[in-house]
């Protein structure tokens, strides 16, 4: 299994966390996340290829945006 990190602004509270990994959830190849508000990582359990476009619509759609990628790969 791989990780994927992902900075994400605008979350506040455990609602918001999981509202987020509900979205996530629901992208192909993402098998579980670690959502943390108050520091707005996300570290995603991917089990192949992710597409980054489909991160960022599950996150967009979730209402916030993403700040930054982190050091994993793809």
């Amino acid at each position: 299994m791989n990780e994927v990190e992902v900075h994400v602004n605008g979350m506040t509270c455990a609602h918001c966390e999981h509202a987020l990994s509900e979205e996530l959830r629901a992208v192909p190849g993402v098998t579980g996340s670690e959502v943390n508000a108050a520091s707005g990582r996300v570290l995603l359990h991917v089990s192949g290829p992710i597409e980054r476009a489909a991160v960022e619509s599950a996150v967009s759609d979730a209402g916030f945006d993403v700040a930054s990628w982190g050091q994993s790969s793809f």
